[in-house]
């Protein structure tokens, strides 16, 4: 049993530095050390400091961002194709072709604050009640422009995604179902982006509660408390692409959870994604080691102390933007509305900004290159002029 990929380690370490950590800041990251900065927070702390990162939308800025989606479709920089399925925008188009006065300064100190800070925010107030599903898509991708390039979320290279249950089967062994397009609970994740934003259009009967977690400070309650662990979730781990398979590539690959480089520490992490490949696989894929079992286990119940994590009921309007490396985000199990226009529906984009965080050569395997402004998505198209932006939900795999 094997696989003929190159395996990739944890840093080497002692047993002393796991006894004793030492601290190191954002920034200057030190591994096997405790991680000191802005995004690593507890749940008291930024619920009592929620002004900071819920940005409530005023009159002047909604006016802005109306009158940029219209001369946005007036001047043809953004237009229905001629199926009338999709979007179809300029992919030359940067945010000065979308100006928004104030709300764009706004935008920009959001993204500070979510590529440097906190690691996420939250806008609230966008009429999505009021627009058109087209003015919908537009404002949202104006808005994205100012944070950075929108990457491909699936085989068909959808540029804006919908987050919806479409009638797919979550228990699908083949393991093809992504369950963003299903009503069953999705666990404690990260995307496959620098940045990912959802934007609430119809919220759902009960339940979808949105969480997120500093995965900085569930890192570093881990080794607080099992730091035999760490090692274990910076060695090799087997991730599944979930058949959406670039070409010339294997439907699974190597990627740590726990990731130093360049004076920072990325986590990815996607539970299931990692428990697949062993059972599809069998005889290519080692199976989980017991510590491997132990190390999600502890991961999981420490992202889920309500000392950890935030957990809110989003409603329509709201737009929540959130760092991939820093912040772990899940959402619970949901009862939907029975008619087809009251179901829950989010849009989603994947952003890469220019100015991203370096990262080690092998996230290129996970997101296709490690260039800022270029990397992210599922690893099957990387150019955007690929892309598209679909107006109502739709499986995005080209098998399923």
């Amino acid at each position: 049993m094997g696989s003929p990929l190159e395996p990739v380690y944890a840093p080497p370490f002692t047993e002393e530095q796991l006894r004793n950590p030492g601290t190191s800041r954002t920034g200057a990251v030190v591994p096997y050390t405790f991680v000191e900065g802005p995004d690593v927070w507890y749940s008291a702390d930024q619920l009592a400091r929620q002004d900071e990162w819920l940005h409530v939308l005023t009159d002047e800025q909604v006016a802005e961002l109306e009158a940029a989606v219209e001369g946005a479709l007036q001047s043809g920089v953004a237009q229905l194709d001629d199926t009338g399925k999709y979007l179809s925008v300029s992919h030359e188009a940067t945010h000065e072709d979308f100006p928004l006065p104030t709300l764009g300064v706004l935008l920009l100190d959001v993204i500070e604050d979510v590529k440097r800070g906190r690691g996420f925010a939250l806008l609230r107030g966008v009429p999505v009640h009021r627009w058109t599903r087209v003015q919908s898509l537009v404002a949202y991708w104006g808005i994205g422009l100012y944070w950075g390039k929108t990457q491909p979320q699936n085989q068909k290279s959808h540029l804006i995604g919908h987050v919806k249950e479409v009638g797919i089967d979550p228990d699908n062994a083949k393991g093809t179902t992504r369950v963003y397009m299903t009503r069953r609970e999705q666990p404690w994740h990260v995307d496959t982006s620098d940045l990912v934003s959802l934007l609430f259009l119809k919220t759902a009967k009960s339940g979808g509660h949105s969480g997120w977690a500093s995965s900085a400070t569930v890192y570093n309650e881990i080794l607080r408390t099992r730091p035999d662990l760490v090692p274990v979730l910076a060695g090799t781990w087997y991730l599944d692409r979930k058949k959406e398979v670039p070409p010339g590539k294997k439907p699974y690959f190597i990627q740590p959870i726990i990731n130093w480089h360049d004076g920072h520490l990325s986590i990815q992490y996607a539970d299931g994604y990692y428990q697949l490949p062993p059972k599809l696989y069998p005889g290519e894929v080692p199976p989980l080691t017991p510590q491997q079992e132990e190390a999600i286990r502890v991961f999981n119940e420490i992202a889920d102390r309500p000392d950890i994590h935030i957990q809110m009921a989003l409603q329509p309007g709201d737009l929540q933007i959130i760092q991939n490396f820093t912040i772990l985000h899940n959402r619970s199990q949901y009862e939907d509305h029975e008619h087809p226009d009251d179901k829950r529906h989010l849009l989603r984009m994947w952003l890469s900004p220019e100015d991203g965080r370096p990262l080690p050569e092998h996230f290129a395997e996970l997101w296709g290159n490690i260039e800022p402004g270029k990397r992210g998505g599922v690893g099957y198209k990387f150019d955007p002029k690929d892309g598209v932006f679909p107006l109502e939900a739709e499986v995005g795999q080209l098998k399923v």
